[in-house]
């Protein structure tokens, strides 16, 4: 009987060894889980008769980073605090934040087009999955958030399933919330997508520590990961794209190309654009059919760019076409504010130009440090209240925010100079010298031209760039590594020395201030 008990955990470790062997499986495999456990955290906390909820919270997330915390102390007392076991605890506190905020915000606080449950009329996010929910297909309209493509809302309803399965006295209102979920998975997912992209830029452990620590900690972030919209899960598929992108730009395997036709097929059946991805892929790939057919070799890459074209193209754009025959929707449309509910008073296109895209008046951030939408127009402080706070108001913590606001800044400020740093001294890796700027730049333009097309106060709102804050925050972190190597070459220049250490100084001064503002400020919130 002995030696048959010792067999099992014995068995046990040996599936578990097998299965380790199969690295794309394990790989999902700790993905499921890592979904499973965000989803019991929740069904626990839902079900635990707590009286203020906020406030438990908020005490949680603040213990548990103070655990994490003194852990790090720990391993530098102990000099055992490598590099990377400080980014794997940084990691975990911007996993904490994440799914702090999300338990503590219910799905229809800090929302976008949302909907009414009690409106079927409103045709909103909530009534997309709803409907999906309830009839176990698609809606049969294309009006106000039904044009949009419907991966989301098909996960959400799926979830819907999977709670009221495990729970089925769940009121219909309860179960609405379960599905923002599914944008805390995404956007915990997308931390780890943004790590495995500095490492494929081969970023150094403490440029890596530094950029992470921004992205981590970015309110916007916590922001889309408890929200009931399609932003937090387009921009994980669209994060996904550019790492496969660069993963087949530098090695051109064929997997490295599926895969990325298929992040790029799911991130459109989630919202079109994150179709923006192609305006980097699609000149590497040319670039690489022009090198091959140099070598005689482009019909085997034609053949790939075929097939990466059957993968993506129908995934992507089945929806777009279906709503095309069936209520002759044009494909790449946009749901026109103006044209759909007439002028607003979210409608900005009354302003001149200058006044809206090329002044800066700080002194009405100043003053103001959250958005007004019956008031703001200027789109560069509108940027820089909804990177932080959204459109939203919190008005308890106006103080907090004003500090906040002015960290922010000063952190955009230096990660442009970053940038233009990179772009100048980066030498080793084109990849790193040009890439995070190319996807900033593309990224602008988009959003620029979006706003000149559709001059509406919420197509100001940063969560149409979200990739603009990694790729700042790559570049802080380049340009801290490459002023530590700058300084090694400037012994001799006491003055230069002082400089570079200098500028290196502002910016983790800014990094460190950026990251304890972000932990006080959303755990403060009542």
């Amino acid at each position: 009987m002995k030696s048959k008990t010792c067999q099992k955990p014995h068995h046990f470790t040996n599936t578990i060894l097998k299965i380790k062997e199969h690295k794309n499986i394990w790989l999902l495999l700790q993905y499921v889980f890592l979904f499973f456990f965000i989803f019991f955290l929740y069904a626990i906390f839902v079900h635990l008769p707590i009286a203020n909820e906020q406030k438990t919270v908020s005490q949680l997330m603040r213990l548990c980073l103070l655990i994490l915390s003194a852990l790090a102390m720990v391993l530098l007392a102990q000099k055992k605090a490598t590099m990377p076991r400080l980014i794997i605890l940084l990691l975990a506190a911007g996993v904490i934040m994440r799914i702090g905020y999300t338990l503590y915000t219910p799905y229809y606080i800090r929302s976008h087009d949302l909907g009414l449950l009690s409106e079927e009329t409103s045709k909103g996010h909530a009534n997309y999955i709803m409907y999906i929910y309830q009839n176990h297909t698609l809606p049969d309209s294309n009006e106000i958030q039904y044009y949009q493509p419907p991966l989301f809302h098909i996960l959400c309803a799926g979830v819907m399933q999977l709670y009221h399965f495990l729970f089925p006295s769940t009121p219909l209102n309860a179960l609405m919330d379960v599905t923002k979920l599914v944008s805390c998975f995404a956007s915990v997912c997308t931390l780890i997508a943004m790590k495995k992209i500095t490492e494929e830029l081969e970023c150094s452990l403490k440029a890596s520590l530094l950029s992470l620590a921004v992205v981590s900690f970015f309110p916007n972030y916590y922001l889309t990961a408890g929200r009931v919209n399609n932003d937090s899960l387009a921009f994980l598929f669209l994060v996904l794209s550019l790492l496969y992108t660069l993963r087949w730009g530098r090695r051109h395997q064929t997997k490295d190309l599926y895969l990325l036709a298929v992040f790029i097929g799911l991130g459109m059946m989630t919202k079109l654009s994150v179709s923006i991805v192609a305006f980097l892929a699609a000149p590497l790939m040319l670039y690489y059919l022009w090198k091959q057919a140099e070598n005689k070799q482009a019909a085997t890459t034609i053949r790939q760019y075929a097939i990466f074209l059957l993968i993506c193209a129908p995934l992507g754009l089945w929806y777009s076409f279906r709503n095309l025959i069936r209520f002759g929707q044009p494909l790449g449309y946009v749901l026109d504010i103006t044209e759909t509910f007439g002028i607003t008073t979210l409608y900005r296109g009354n302003l001149p130009l200058q006044e809206r895209f090329f002044t800066l008046p700080l002194e009405d951030i100043r003053l103001r440090p959250f958005v007004d939408t019956n008031l703001d127009g200027n789109i560069n402080t509108y940027l820089l209240r909804t990177s932080l706070f959204g459109e939203f108001t919190f008005s308890n913590l106006e103080k907090y925010a004003k500090c906040f606001i002015t960290i922010n800044g000063i952190l955009i400020l230096f990660s442009l100079i970053a940038a233009v740093y990179v772009l100048v001294r980066e030498t080793k890796s084109n990849w790193l010298r040009f890439g995070p700027v190319s996807v900033w730049i593309i990224s602008m333009i988009s959003y620029y031209s979006f706003n000149i097309k559709y001059p509406e106060c919420c197509t100001m709102d940063f969560r149409y760039i979200l990739i603009t804050a990694f790729c700042g925050s790559i570049c802080l972190g380049q340009a801290y590594e490459l002023l530590a190597n700058h300084c090694s070459t400037l012994k001799a220049h006491k003055k230069g020395t002082f400089l570079t250490k200098l500028f290196q100084c502002l910016i983790l001064t800014a990094t460190i201030s950026f990251v304890l503002m972000s932990v006080l400020f959303y755990t403060s919130i009542k």
